[in-house]
């Protein structure tokens, strides 16, 4: 089954305005492909909170959700993201190995890339190269 950015927007729409996370206080999820389009209508989504049954804003679950920076995405979606809910909420992603052989490997090098030329501080493009990761799972370092 191949999942697209809308369908991680839908999926984690639902489960924030269902109050699914108010149930599950202690589950940690990370939307893949930055998140799809969640930032992008994270305004709209926290007009519907009106409608759903959740007990906080979506902001407040936004907020703690990750995002993987994985995908065909470009540097500024990485800087936006981090802008609006953290570079402590982005983990490094990449794709890999899909796609065979040097197809794959070039995935690889533009995720790496696109973390690279996001604009961010060398200490927040570590901490989503491996530290948020690490805190997540507590991971020593």
């Amino acid at each position: 089954m191949v999942t697209t950015p809308v369908d991680t927007t839908f999926a984690v729409t639902r489960l924030i305005l269902s109050g699914f996370f108010d149930r599950y206080t202690r589950l940690r999820l990370i939307a893949a492909h930055v998140g799809g389009t969640l930032p992008f209508l994270s305004e709209r989504i926290e007009r519907a909170f009106r409608e759903g049954r959740s007990r906080h804003k979506p902001s407040f679950y936004l907020q703690r959700i990750y995002y993987d920076t994985a995908g065909p995405t470009h540097e500024a979606v990485v800087a936006c993201v981090a802008k609006m809910l953290g570079s402590t909420q982005l983990v490094f992603g990449s794709d890999f190995p899909f796609g065979l052989g040097q197809e794959g490997m070039q995935y690889m090098e533009k995720a790496v890339s696109v973390v690279e030329r996001s604009g961010l501080a060398e200490n927040e493009r570590a901490q989503i190269f491996s530290g948020n990761l690490q805190k997540l799972l507590r991971i020593a370092s």
